[in-house]
């Protein structure tokens, strides 16, 4: 058996959290560099001003939102943007970093309070608090972990000895409103608690269960109708054909497969091993998520693969924390069955920590790294560009120019490609009377759309402009008189 500071909620695990939010300001995001921010960030500043549409807020060209019947809407899940509001107005924008730190935090406690419960030792919940994909992405102004950090405390209302069903269900609920595909977890939700419920409280409990789904599902109807004017997303928004498919998944299996017994070394087959009392929700609910992305066209890349492996685990990360508690479990039994001296068990646990401490200062300084320099081509490409141009520019600079912030220069943006096709902007580029400019920025070489630059080249009068970063592209055009043949 494991000693008892171990075994108890240890203050270990306090200063685990501390030290976490210590490196975490060390490393203050300085910028937002991942497109889905934008979207979070922008809606949560226009809802902060009691209006949906941006026209509504006194807002015009709000990057990441849609027109909608004459006016421009968010589009992503409200979950997230809605806990982000209070924050915003009483800490401003930059105060929504140490949000997300906040939740992740959150995220590893509940997991303790989980193993507390189960009687294993709390401390293991180091393993939510600095992996990889989870801290590196509590960097980020998102809504994946936070839908994570519901469907834990699902798992913890689905432990309790009361109110089972309305417990997990409610938390569920908030689940799918931040991320709406978590509405089908109520079916494993469901199922879990009819087979592991006393006779006399099944009714009731999975009542309670279908009640909570039956709100989550009228919530973001209501959500979409006053948004959008229709259940469904956007219209033209995302064609459900073209993202998912059964054509996806050998890719998809090739990568989470190898990505997930990486981080953590053999997790991928801690559910089949999982004996815990938790395995009746947690098992079929990974397995149900994570077949959903199987069939999704899209994983985040790195510049590397083991960079891959972290990055691409992003879409995940509702469904990591219960994972790594079936990974925990897994490995505490093979723990106490082979480690029986409770100082070496002590030791292990400590120096494992101060290795996860060192790879956290790493991940920071590494991801610090690319968000300075993401920070100072906004700054060049401000010291270039007049405000109020037009600009060309690809999704890289796009997500640099898309928040909604006062003192930014404001340019008229326009996408260069989508889905690797050059788009045609000939006709805005005729009417243009002042010089307009390319904007193109990567980090790898594969990205580079040299052979689409030359289009412009080629089509238009342009010159290119010296930059002190080699992956940045500047270009100054006027329209040629012939260009709209």
């Amino acid at each position: 058996m494991l000693n008892e500071p171990i075994r108890s909620f240890p203050k270990s695990l306090i200063f685990l959290c501390v030290a976490y939010c210590a490196i975490f300001f060390y490393f203050y995001p300085p910028i937002s560099a991942v497109h889905d921010e934008v979207g979070f960030i922008n809606q949560t500043v226009v809802w902060s001003k009691l209006s949906i549409s941006a026209e509504g807020a006194g807002f015009k060209n709000v990057a990441d939102f849609v027109e909608q019947n004459g006016r421009h809407v968010g589009f992503r899940n409200p979950g997230r943007s809605l806990l982000n509001i209070p924050i915003y107005w009483l800490f401003g924008l930059n105060s929504l970093y140490f949000f997300s730190a906040i939740i992740h935090i959150a995220t590893a406690l509940i997991c303790a309070i989980i193993l507390k419960k189960l009687q294993k030792p709390p401390l293991w919940a180091a393993l939510v608090l600095f992996h990889p994909t989870l801290s590196l992405y509590s960097r980020t102004i998102m809504a994946d972990e936070l839908a994570g950090l519901f469907l834990v405390i699902a798992a913890l209302g689905y432990l309790s000895n009361k109110w089972r069903g309305l417990l997990t269900g409610m938390a569920i609920s908030c689940a799918a409103i931040t991320k709406y595909y978590m509405i089908i977890v109520f079916i494993p939700a469901g199922i879990a608690l009819f087979f592991s419920t006393e006779k006399q409280n099944k009714i009731r409990e999975t009542g309670y269960l279908i009640l909570s789904a039956i709100i989550a599902v009228a919530l973001v109807v209501t959500f979409n109708l006053v948004s959008f004017g229709s259940i469904n997303y956007p219209q033209g928004y995302n064609k459900i054909t073209e993202i998912f498919s059964i054509n996806y998944i050998t890719g998809n299996i090739s990568y989470y497969i190898p990505a997930l017994a990486v981080v953590w070394p053999g997790m991928i087959v801690a559910p089949i091993f999982d004996k815990s009392k938790l395995r009746l929700l947690s098992v079929p609910t990974i397995f149900t998520v994570f077949c959903f992305f199987l069939i999704y066209y899209f994983h985040d890349k790195g510049t590397n693969w083991f960079e891959t492996s972290v990055t691409g685990q992003r879409l995940i990360q509702p469904i990591l924390p219960l994972w790594i508690l079936s990974y925990i479990f897994v490995i505490d039994k093979i723990f106490v069955k082979y480690v029986r001296n409770t100082k070496i068990c002590s030791s292990i646990f400590y120096m494992v920590c101060a290795l996860l401490l060192t790879m956290q200062v790493f991940l920071f300084s590494k991801h610090q790294y690319h968000l300075s320099e993401m920070h100072n081509i906004k700054q060049e490409i401000n010291s270039i560009i007049p405000s109020g141009s037009l600009v060309i520019v690809n999704s890289s600079v796009n997500k640099l120019f898309g928040v909604i912030a006062e003192n930014d220069h404001s340019y008229r943006l326009h996408i260069f490609s989508y889905n690797d096709i050059l788009l045609d902007h000939s006709v805005v580029l005729q009417k243009e009377t002042y010089p307009w400019y390319l904007a193109i920025y990567t980090r790898r070489d594969s990205d580079t759309p040299l052979q689409k630059i030359k289009h412009y080249e080629q089509k238009y009068s342009v010159e290119k402009i010296p930059t002190n970063n080699r992956s940045l592209i500047i270009m100054r055009g006027i329209c040629k008189e012939d260009c709209m043949k």
